[in-house]
């Protein structure tokens, strides 16, 4: 690491050691963590030292300032929190680390942490420090983390993360974990155990310069939520999912919407026998030629609309095993999907459904329709279903409302 001597400099080294146990309302709990900031910049130091008094009694937090030069000498132990100074902290109520006024320090570009701990949260650790570049944890005894959600959330500068020495078996949470962080161009995960994780929605939104994304090591078994999960992934051509276990997941909201640079995607392994909700789920993946999803089981699933809106490359989709028996929501399924030219919707039964409102909208290339079993004897709206379908010709219907639209529309 290179000395630095600018008092400009924002490169810094923070240690964090959990040793202290205090006691509140009767019992023992670990709320406290001696921070160890290593700062290059003596300038910093000076500021420190002058403040030591005004810091007394506030949350008794130590602080112990180390510069580079000094690493050897006795620390300074300050029991005080003083609202100018750059630092991390703990969350009095929870063992979680925040951010403190460091997110102002607009110069930051690397930041080197080491941590012998057992802290429970990581989560919003360096949450929306948008000027980070490079985050590299060097050594971490973490047998005890249990959520990472939102940790490195909307770093949107952030090119270069280093964290393969992590022991994720424990974590739950990874809600967030990379959301927004819009220069990662490459992320290997291999190394993670997510055997335990529950929570995995939005956990790539927004990471739109994102181009490899290895998660073949991913248990996904205990996994409930992946909505919006590759949400705006819009510079991946390629998911590797196979190796997913998506059994006891009951949302898929999103899940690739935006996706817009997506070629291919192979989900012939998913279990979504418990899924709830796959409105969004392909909204947005304009570059999706095909799309296969007759092992998809959805029995349970209540919720549809916009699942394929704007899939306008998509050219073959295969739904022979879709049960919308409880769905309630089909509005703008596939609204421009503007490829389609064939379409058989012969299983789908629609007696339940309540809103089907531009359905086809934009098929502008759809010529064969069939939707022989739709009754929408309990729709609510379904207007401009058939809006802009210029080339449907051949439509196999039985119900009457839905063929008095089409023929009004006097697209012949």
């Amino acid at each position: 690491m290179e000395k630095k001597t600018n008092s400009n400099t924002k490169n810094f080294l923070l240690h964090i050691k959990s040793k202290i146990i205090l006691k509140k309302i009767g019992k023992c709990a670990q709320e406290k963590i001696i921070l160890y900031i290593c700062r290059f910049n003596k300038e910093v130091q000076k500021k420190f030292d002058k403040n030591i008094d005004d810091f007394k009694n506030f949350f008794k937090i130590t602080l112990e300032i180390i510069p580079k030069d000094m690493s050897d000498s006795k620390f300074i132990n300050i029991e005080k929190y003083e609202e100018s100074s750059y630092h991390f902290f703990i969350n009095n109520d929870k063992n979680e680390i925040n951010l403190s006024h460091i997110k102002n320090m607009k110069n930051i570009k690397k930041i080197i942490v080491i941590i012998d701990s057992d802290i429970d949260y990581l989560s919003g650790l360096f949450s929306r420090i948008s000027s980070i570049k490079k985050i590299t944890f060097l050594k971490f005894y973490r047998k005890n983390i249990i959520c990472m959600g939102g940790m490195f959330k909307e770093c949107s500068s952030l090119e270069e993360l280093n964290f393969y020495s992590f022991e994720t078996k424990n974590v739950t949470n990874m809600n967030s974990m990379f959301k927004g962080c819009e220069s990662l161009k490459e992320l290997n995960l291999s190394f993670l155990n997510t055997k335990n994780v529950t929570d995995m929605c939005c956990m790539f939104e927004g990471c739109k310069s994102l181009k490899k994304l290895n998660l073949c090591s991913f248990n996904t078994e205990n996994v409930t939520n992946m909505s919006s999960m590759f949400e705006n992934c819009a510079s991946l051509k390629e998911l590797d999912l196979s190796k997913f276990n998506t059994k006891n997941v009951s949302d898929m909201n999103g899940m690739f919407k935006e996706c817009s640079s997506l070629v291919k995607l192979n989900l012939n392994n998913f279990n979504t026998e418990n899924v709830l909700t796959m409105s969004n789920m392909f909204q947005g993946c304009i570059s999706l030629t095909e799309l296969c999803l007759n092992n998809f089981d959805t029995k349970n699933v209540k919720e549809m609309y916009y699942m394929f809106e704007r899939c306008s490359s998509l050219k073959e989709i295969e739904l022979y095993n879709f049960d919308i028996s409880k769905v309630t929501d089909i509005s703008s399924m596939f609204n421009g999907c503007s490829s389609l030219k064939e379409l058989n919707l012969n299983n789908f039964v629609t007696s339940n459904v309540e809103e089907a409102d531009c359905l086809f909208l934009g098929c502008s290339s759809l010529q064969k329709l069939n939707i022989m079993k739709f009754n929408f004897k309990n729709a609510k709206k379904f207007d401009d279903m058939f809006l802009n379908c210029y080339s449907l010709k051949n439509l196999d219907c039985s119900d009457e409302d839905i063929i008095d639209q089409f023929n009004n529309l006097n697209i012949h």
